[in-house]
């Protein structure tokens, strides 16, 4: 796992809908699906309470959030290919949580692949009800810093030479984008310090 480029903080109020997105190309369709956006709900006591993702698409107890493919609108300037969709109003009853944010990248070894395609991938935090987009992060970026090589268009590894019917090892990249979490609170007032008595009165 990387975490070299989380988010910038961000104060997310007066929001009612996040979009957490990745696009392999945000201008045009890619033939071939890359990178994966992932929640990942924990409690305060390191607990996995749930995550969403392409393998599970809801969870029970956020009904509103959910992961989403294939709505790319051409139509619009920048798109995203795959998102999951955070309806804030679903965590608002825990306290004890914070939601993790990371991509999972599929690696496309074997295949045949144009690298350049997914040269402008990215993923974004976005306000899902104006498509505006809060923070984003080019994942390129991201590899370089981590100093991660894409290994796209290489032949799968050799099974074990003593198991010739050994899977080939996968390898599996995960990048930690971000996390968001509650600040709401409540300080108790300080009592106020009485004023000094003023000389000659009686306390």
């Amino acid at each position: 796992m990387y975490g070299n480029n989380p988010f910038y903080e961000l104060e997310l109020k007066s929001l009612h809908r996040l979009s957490f997105a990745v696009a392999d190309n945000p201008f045009m369709k890619t033939d071939t699906a890359k990178y994966y956006p992932e929640i990942h709900v924990i409690l305060a006591d390191g607990t996995l309470m749930a995550t969403i993702s392409p393998n599970q698409k809801t969870d029970a107890n956020f009904g509103s959030s959910m992961y989403l493919d294939n709505f790319r609108d051409d139509r619009l300037k920048i798109n995203d290919d795959r998102k999951v969709r955070l309806t804030l109003s679903d965590f608002k009853d825990r306290r004890d949580l914070m939601i993790i944010l990371t991509v999972r990248m599929n690696e496309l070894k074997g295949k045949s692949v144009n690298k350049d395609a997914y040269k402008q991938a990215w993923y974004r935090l976005q306000n899902e009800d104006t498509n505006q987009t809060l923070d984003y992060i080019y994942i390129d970026k991201v590899k370089k810093e981590s100093g991660i090589e894409d290994e796209d268009g290489e032949e799968e590894a050799e099974a074990d030479e003593d198991d010739e019917n050994a899977p080939a090892a996968r390898k599996e990249t995960i990048f930690l984008a971000g996390r968001l979490y509650r600040e709401d609170i409540e300080i108790k007032n300080k009592k106020k310090p009485s004023p000094s008595p003023i000389e000659g009165e009686n306390v």
